[in-house]
């Protein structure tokens, strides 16, 4: 369901630009007077603006924060940097496809991280997320 509604979506009209790549809470410290410090750029490049907001808040919902970390966080970043109608639509779609590609890292990384700790327990819940997410943003539009 994910993959088809991104092949449904005009992703050419997505705004570009550079991007973090891994835009999560656990690549952001905050000082002691609270200035955000950024780093782990290894995804960085230019990609689509929605893809690098929906990482932040893929995560926030994962730590179960997104109720009161997403909109401050949306709400910040548009007094910097508005983001179009199509680009907010586009948010919900690469939260799926952003767990799909955790995933993928860490099963393709298996043979060095281990595979001990990928067992039911860590599918079900990856299946449970995507599941809750696709009922919430997919099936209800």
């Amino acid at each position: 369901m994910i993959l088809d509604c991104f092949a449904a979506f005009p992703s050419s009209e997505l705004e570009k630009g550079f991007c973090h790549g891994d835009l999560h809470g656990g690549n952001v410290h905050f000082s002691k007077d609270d200035a955000a410090m950024v780093f782990d750029f290894d995804g960085c490049g230019v990609g689509w603006r929605a893809y690098d907001l929906s990482v932040w808040r893929w995560s926030a919902r994962l730590r179960e924060k997104e109720k009161i970390c997403w909109e401050p966080f949306l709400s910040g970043y548009q007094s910097e940097r508005s983001l179009s109608e199509i680009d907010l639509k586009a948010i919900p779609l690469f939260i799926g496809i952003r767990h799909f590609f955790l995933l993928g890292i860490h099963t393709s990384n298996g043979q060095d991280w281990g595979f001990g700790w990928m067992n039911d327990k860590y599918f079900d819940k990856a299946i449970e997320f995507l599941k809750a997410w696709e009922e919430e943003h997919l099936l209800a539009k």
